[in-house]
């Protein structure tokens, strides 16, 4: 049985249970309607109210109830219905008597009918749907049914993007049309439920219906202007429609007239990003993050874009126009006018960027490895899935600094960088070096190609001497744990004392003097700093020291 029986045995055994079963009977359609739930809804049943409901049976007396019900029955169903009765409130299901045979009783019973034209019928059989008894469970599956998707934290065998009924229609039927037409009648069906406008959203432009699909992101959003899952997906509409425009003039010369339609749809989806991330922030009973990494993957496409502009991927200073014009008033000729509307928000595109690449870092530090994994079984969860945020992370706040800094590839090749960098321009490479934030550091101690190198080099372009430098509290943070992972990795190697570190820590008020106060915002590299301190005293308490250390490996995924 942990195994699940053998496919020619459940053939063989469904083909002569279904021998002389009359096709046209109600029966036979209430056999079919409890197997489509039973194949796609995990135990899943009908009510026996229901089911009477739907055979128009009219029973008198009580006594008698349960033997007219399987009376009515055609010998057929009374083999494959299993009879249910609910402990708490003595309520009567049934349900077939193993899902495997109920998906079996679906392929050989439905001929040339196919599931999606029985989920049609299903969910506009208003015999069912409008019975009093029992509807708040019955809604429940019929809702499990179209939008509930495949989980594997949740025991199912993958993750899908759509429920697996709807994933049968559009891959096995080949009809994503078909798939359309039952996610909207259900919409009608549930009084316009914004879920069901949101699955419309994701279907419509996985098939690049970007018009159709902002209408029904809309559709959702005006509903629920606070759900930071359908506010993520209306920005997946933008980026997906972005991704296509940019295929479109991918082989063309680019000019900012023919740019601007692909650059208002980025801005777009930015944009929805954004109210993504506030509408999360405010949320105290669900956790999405989507937003910020969403934001981080389309300004990193948006960066690859504008660079990728005649005006700039061509001329021999282009690379410091594009800087210029992102990081400065400055505004090219070329691009005036085409671009007049986005000036401003791409003006403000590299503060928006690494406010959420330190987001990311600071969320990843104190609570997680994995993000891949719903806690909740919410059918508007977010689209996008990094499996692997930490080594994501490093990725892209690499990518982030390598657009913003002209001398990254003197400093990758290990050659000296020049001296004449303003301190945004070393901001940048020590992001594209992969010291931006703190998850990024520490990511060098598990992934250590080239790391000692890359941690010198990210080093060199601090202040020759921090205690004097006027830093921010984030680039203190920083700068204390590229040491902490550089002694880790090559603890030979020069570098400032660990006495001149907590001088700087305690002057910045980082860390007191006691050395167990730290401030909040400084909590993610608070256990790295704590077990630089108590090393120095003369009595350490070494349980403490022990416990923080183990904290540390568990917030960085160090081992």
């Amino acid at each position: 049985m942990s195994q699940e029986f053998n496919v020619d045995y459940v053939q063989h055994f469904v083909k002569h249970l279904l021998q002389g079963i009359d096709c046209q009977s109600v029966v036979t359609r209430l056999i079919l309607y409890v197997a489509l739930l039973n194949t796609y809804v995990q135990n899943s049943f009908i009510s026996q109210s229901h089911c009477e409901a739907l055979l128009a049976l009219t029973i008198h007396m009580e006594r008698f109830h349960q033997h007219e019900f399987e009376e009515s029955l055609s010998p057929q169903a009374r083999l494959v219905f299993l009879h249910l009765r609910d402990e708490k409130t003595h309520i009567k299901s049934i349900r077939i008597i193993h899902p495997l045979v109920a998906k079996e009783i679906l392929q050989q019973l439905l001929g040339e009918q196919t599931q999606s034209s029985l989920a049609m019928k299903l969910v506009c059989e208003s015999v069912l749907f409008e019975h009093r008894f029992g509807r708040d469970e019955y809604l429940l599956f019929l809702r499990a049914l179209f939008i509930r998707r495949s989980r594997i934290s949740k025991g199912d065998k993958y993750d899908s993007f759509f429920s697996p009924l709807i994933e049968h229609v559009c891959e096995k039927e080949k009809s994503p049309a078909k798939a359309i037409e039952l996610l909207t009648e259900a919409f009608e069906r549930f009084n316009k439920d914004p879920f069901f406008a949101q699955q419309l959203a994701r279907l419509h432009y996985t098939y690049e219906k970007f018009e159709e699909a902002k209408h029904w992101a809309e559709t959702a959003a005006k509903q629920r202007p606070n759900n930071s899952y359908i506010l993520d997906t209306k920005g997946q509409v933008y980026r997906k429609w972005f991704q296509a425009k940019c295929k479109t003039i991918d082989n063309v010369p680019k000019t900012a007239q023919n740019t601007a339609d692909a650059m208002g749809t980025a801005l777009k989806a930015l944009e929805c990003f954004q109210e993504c991330e506030k509408a999360a922030e405010a949320d105290m009973e669900n956790v999405n993050h989507s937003g910020f990494f969403s934001e981080v993957e389309v300004g990193c496409s948006l960066l690859k874009f504008i660079s990728s502009l005649d005006v700039f991927a061509y001329k021999t200073n282009g690379h410091s126009e594009c800087m210029k014009y992102l990081l400065t008033d400055y505004i090219p000729e070329e691009v005036k006018d085409a671009w007049e509307p986005f000036h401003g928000p791409l003006k403000k595109l590299h503060k928006t960027m690494q406010a959420a690449l330190e987001w990311i870092s600071e969320d990843l530090s104190y609570f997680q490895t994995d993000i891949g994994a719903d806690d909740e079984d919410n059918p508007e969860s977010p689209e996008e899935k990094i499996s692997q945020p930490l080594a994501w992370l490093a990725k892209k706040s690499s990518e982030y600094g390598k657009y913003f800094s002209e001398a990254h590839t003197n400093a990758l090749k290990g050659q000296s960088i020049p001296a004449n960098l303003t301190p945004f321009q070393k901001r940048m490479i020590i992001y594209h070096l992969g010291g931006g934030n703190v998850t990024s550091i520490l990511s060098k101690l598990t992934d250590q190609r080239n790391a000692v190198c890359l941690l010198e080099s990210i080093l060199s372009l601090y202040p020759s001497n921090p205690l004097k430098a006027k830093f921010g509290q984030r680039d203190i943070v920083n700068y204390i744990m590229a040491h902490i992972s550089l002694n880790c990795l090559s603890p030979d190697t020069k570098k400032v004392t660990l006495k001149n570190l907590q001088a700087l820590c305690v002057s910045s008020h980082l860390i007191n003097e006691d050395a167990y106060q730290v401030p909040c915002s400084c909590s993610p590299c608070c256990s790295g700093q704590r077990i630089m301190t108590w090393t120095w005293r003369e009595k350490p308490n070494m349980k403490l020291y022990n416990q923080q250390l183990n904290t540390w490996k568990k917030t960085t995924g160090s081992r």
